[in-house]
Parts: structure tokens; sequence; C-alpha cells
């Protein structure tokens, strides 16, 4: 599947909207100002990306799982 949220990333239309985004990849999530991780159907954290990977076991393992496979490091 294409990752059409990126050109939209820097629409000045967005950045006055609330986009909500449905996402396994955590490139497609770093930069959003707020990332809720769900585990097992359960909210496992709540923050920024910098927030969850000092601090989230979920977010962490999602994150080591993808270094090398294009995702945010």
């Amino acid at each position: 599947m294409p990752n059409c949220g990126w050109p939209l990333k820097n629409d000045p239309q967005i950045k006055k909207a609330i986009t909500v985004i449905v996402a396994q990849r955590i490139s497609t999530v770093a930069d959003a100002d707020l990332i809720i991780v769900l585990d097992d159907c359960k909210i496992s954290g709540i923050g920024s990306h910098k927030e969850l990977a000092a601090s989230n076991a979920v977010y962490q393992e999602i994150l080591s799982s993808q270094i090398g496979q294009g995702g945010n490091e």
C-alpha cells in the first residue's frame, strides 16, 4: 500500500486540522504531535515519538523491529 500521508504533511490546510492516522509503521507517525500506542486493544502509551521511544516498551519493541527496514530510528 502506498504511503499516502506524506504529501499531506506540508499542506497548510492539514496543519489546521485534526488528522487521525492508523499505522503500523513508526515512520508514518513519527512526526505526529500525539501518538497513541495500542497493545491487545488497550492503550499502552500516549505521547510524542521521542517520549514513547524513551519510555514505552511496546513502542520500543515496534521501533527496534523496524530499524534497518526503513523505520524511523
